[in-house]
């Protein structure tokens, strides 16, 4: 394959995402939607928008068998009687010299592209690996009947892992925090839940893996997680009793963070 048509390719899996994102940005902006959950729903069909594309990139269509029928025999009638007998061509000398190999564009791209998706994944995999230790080191609380909340020494905030069997996990210490503050977090967390943020997460992270090399990828996977951060806020603000105590809340989580770093 030449340079030109590997960069055509190329050109092709960069200006087409961006695409789709210029789409939905022009949408947003164009019915001014401030809604953190419906621009993290708007955001989130370009993830899979883009792994559509992906597959129709490594999917080959498949190709109709075209018959070619063989040309017809000119009838003895038709040729001209008395015409002259064709000259036979005497044959050119061929080059000996072997003709220089071009340069496997296609092969060193697609290794490169093979070893930067090797190691995302690679990447991804460690992680999931690591939540699954997690939850498999943490204790079972039996106050929340009905869910299955973990406590765990290992985490400073709480957090949500799973998808077809989610778990809440709470931070050492948990019962001694206030009423109110353990009742805005596990709001907040079970709006997690019931959004499914965790599964849209991992679905942007094998996005981010796909088009490793795009920037677009890993700020798609960046500003979903933030835009699910806000819908849960949103939508925790109409089920806890002090709106103020829920931004204490908040505050003090965003510290505990700042201090595990």
């Amino acid at each position: 394959m030449e340079l030109p048509n590997v960069l055509v390719k190329v050109a092709a899996l960069i200006v087409r995402p961006l695409v789709l994102a210029a789409i939905a940005g022009v949408a947003l902006a164009a019915f001014r939607v401030k809604s953190p959950a419906v621009r993290h729903a708007i955001w989130l069909q370009v993830v899979i928008g883009m792994l559509l594309l992906a597959v129709a990139a490594v999917v080959a269509l498949p190709t109709l068998p075209v018959r070619i029928l063989p040309p017809r025999a000119t009838p003895a009638a038709a040729l001209i009687v008395g015409s002259r007998p064709p000259v036979p061509i005497a044959p050119s000398r061929v080059s000996s010299a072997p003709r220089p190999r071009p340069f496997p564009w296609n092969d060193v791209l697609t290794a490169v592209y093979l070893v930067g998706l090797l190691v995302s994944t690679a990447r991804l995999a460690f992680g999931l690996l690591l939540a699954r230790r997690l939850v498999g080191r943490a204790r079972r609380l039996a106050n929340f009947a009905g869910e299955r909340v973990l406590a765990s020494d290992a985490i400073s905030v709480p957090m949500t892992l799973g998808w077809f069997r989610p778990v809440i996990l709470l931070p050492s210490g948990w019962d001694k925090w206030p009423e109110d503050k353990l009742q805005a977090v596990m709001v907040h967390e079970r709006t997690h839940v019931a959004r499914g943020d965790w599964a849209v997460g991992l679905l942007a992270s094998v996005n981010r893996c796909v088009f490793w090399f795009h920037p677009l990828a890993w700020w798609l996977e960046r500003h979903l997680r933030l835009l699910a951060e806000f819908a849960c806020d949103d939508a925790s603000l109409a089920q806890v009793p002090s709106r103020d105590k829920y931004a204490e809340v908040l505050v003090e989580m965003a510290a505990a963070v700042g201090r595990r770093d």
